[in-house]
């Protein structure tokens, strides 16, 4: 059984110090009645949970 969930698109700016590290600035997306089951494999929430913000971070443990 298939249902629709809500996505929220979340945009930060680089400012301060941090600025430096992240000169892009950063992207995430939160999705409601989606958890994560592993970090790299998406489910269904289960009663009580709420969702999962999945992020994107460059060049992080010579992961992308």
């Amino acid at each position: 059984m298939a249902h629709a969930s809500s996505a929220t698109l979340l945009l930060e700016e680089p400012y301060g110090k941090l600025g430096f590290f992240t000169a892009t600035g950063h992207a995430a997306v939160y999705l409601s009645d989606v958890c994560a089951e592993t970090p790299l494999k998406l489910r269904s929430c289960r009663p009580g949970e709420t969702g999962v913000v999945i992020s994107r971070y460059d060049g992080v443990g010579h992961f992308d």
